[in-house]
């Protein structure tokens, strides 16, 4: 409407027809007002002109500073472009159409150099952390920028359509930017909590050049922390970080396009990840999935619950627990096609893993044991049960490995005891050397296979073709021995009363699982160009 205003009075040229135009504003929607402007410079063969953004009025900030402790702030229908510090207990509620965004709009300065444009204002952060993939650093460069709200991919120099670089400061795109929306990320937070008591509902946030590790939604030292049903995504490092807190929850959101990982957790007691779908992060930034990457990593914490999440297409393990993770429940997720593995479970004690449904992830990495649907690592004193695992690269993996002294640990590593993998369905596909269950060691000193570390594995139901035959690719590993024949590996202890499962009832168990009955391709990433 501002902008319209300005167009209109402009051609009005007096007060009495500026009057009238502000009666008539008064009764026209904003977008009516704004199709009539589309639709005149359309006309005139200028282009889609970039749409006015409804004003905020007050910041939000001003808004959470007014509020008292504990009240609730509805937050009116706009676009903020700012970053949030909170400071009390209190519950910010969206409503439809609020949103958060870390970027400004550059609409004018823009000045057309050959074939490109450029922007004289000076745009430089500092690089970022962490280990990128082999043959790139794109994951230390944190600039964004986005046409038409499409994200344009960072390149070195000389930019394309649909690309941009930044040299010495200095923004360059090849699109056009007249009559469109350049935004550009200038901000490293949505929202900085840093009291208890807070519960975010409601808001769209995007745009965030925060560095790796770090959430755009930021929490530490905090408890009873609660974001609910908010829609967050295009960050540079992770999209959502809490640190050290108890009665934390992340409920019901849509975690997207981090350029690094959808969620950072460490040092969380008694906390819930119910009813997200985290999708689609480090899809352009490059970050090594051995460093930290994909969909959620956890580490350091107590007594954490994975419930019912959607987790899919990450470039990285689905959910990865890390160091010292202790009485964790993974259960009722769907975990499908992501880079990595699944379910992680890594240098971690007591998990119990059930009622999940794991398909088709692990195609990016899938020598030895690594690539399962589900993983552990390492760890100790967990079970595994009632879990659909199907056409992933590897079915269940537990593996132990002499692990190093960094972060504290002996350099003999973690033991794997007391591992109960039971009542699972597994399935693979004919062709690949996989492993439906692997039981694996690299290490003479390792006590995966004694006795006395109570590690094994029944009722499971496996379901492959040609496992009878002589010349059967590898299906079960334990105590160094491959098996091929259900029949042997049934003699061990990691696989008593297992059975195959017929075809019939194997594309039954996959109907109702809503997982496909053949296997589908392994998911492709896009390369960074």
């Amino acid at each position: 409407m501002n902008l319209a205003l300005r167009v209109f009075q402009k051609a009005a040229g007096s007060a009495a027809l500026i009057g009238l135009v502000l009666t008539a504003l008064a009764v026209i929607p904003v977008d009516a007002g704004w199709g009539l402007i589309k639709a005149k410079a359309l006309a005139a063969g200028r282009g889609e002109p970039a749409a006015p953004e409804a004003s905020c009025g007050a910041s939000l900030q001003a808004l959470v500073d007014r509020a008292s402790p504990r009240s609730v702030v509805n937050v009116s229908p706009c676009v903020y472009r700012e970053a949030v510090t909170i400071r009390k207990p209190l519950t910010l509620i969206a409503q439809s159409g609020a949103e958060i965004r870390g970027s400004d709009i550059w609409s004018t300065g823009w000045k057309k150099n050959g074939e490109v444009w450029e922007h004289p204002k000076p745009l430089s952060f500092p690089e970022g952390r962490g280990r990128c993939r082999r043959g790139t650093e794109r994951c230390l460069q944190r600039e964004q920028a986005f046409y038409d709200g499409k994200p344009l991919v960072l390149v070195e120099a000389n930019p394309a359509p649909g690309q941009f670089s930044v040299a010495n400061g200095t923004l360059t795109i090849a699109d056009d930017p007249s009559g469109h929306v350049v935004e550009v990320a200038t901000r490293q937070r949505w929202i900085d909590i840093q009291a208890g008591g807070v519960t975010i509902q409601g808001f769209t946030m995007r745009h965030c050049v925060n560095d790796a590790q770090y959430g755009c939604i930021q929490s530490d030292d905090n408890s009873g922390v609660t974001l609910l049903e908010n829609t967050l995504s295009q960050t540079h490092g992770a999209v959502v970080g809490l640190r050290r807190g108890s009665n934390l929850k992340i409920v019901r959101n849509d975690i997207s396009y981090g350029g690094q990982i959808g969620v950072n957790l460490t040092g969380l007691t008694d906390s819930l990840i119910q009813g997200n779908r985290i999708h689609e992060n480090n899809f352009r930034n490059d970050f090594s999935s051995s460093w930290e990457a994909g969909g959620l990593k956890c580490t350091h914490s107590n007594g954490v619950s994975f419930e019912k999440n959607d987790v899919y297409l990450n470039r990285g393990p689905g959910l990865w627990c890390d160091i010292d993770c202790q009485n964790v429940t993974y259960s009722g997720n769907r975990i499908h096609e992501n880079e990595t593995e699944g379910i992680e479970y890594e240098i971690s004690h007591t998990a119990r893993i059930f009622g999940n449904l794991v398909w088709n992830n692990g195609w990016g990495f899938n020598q030895w044991g690594w690539g399962a649907g589900i993983l552990i690592q390492n760890s100790d004193h967990s079970e595994v049960f009632n879990n659909i695992v199907a056409w992933n690269a590897h079915g269940i993996s537990v593996i132990e490995q002499i692990r190093d002294a960094r972060g504290g640990h002996e350099s003999q590593g973690h033991p794997v005891v007391d591992v109960y993998l039971h009542d699972n369905t597994i399935v693979i596909q004919e062709g690949f050397q996989q492993f439906s269950v692997g039981w694996l060691t690299d290490c003479p000193q390792c006590q995966l296979f004694h006795s006395e570390s109570n590690n094994r594995g029944e009722n499971d139901a496996h379901g492959f073709s040609g496992v009878g035959e002589a010349n059967a690719n590898v299906r079960f590993t334990w105590d160094h021995q491959k098996y091929s024949r259900l029949e042997d590996f049934k003699a061990t202890p990691g696989g008593k009363n297992d059975r195959q499962l017929s075809l019939a009832d194997q594309n039954r168990i996959l109907s109702e699982a809503g997982i496909p009955l053949n296997p589908p391709p392994p998911p492709s990433f896009p390369e960074i160009k």
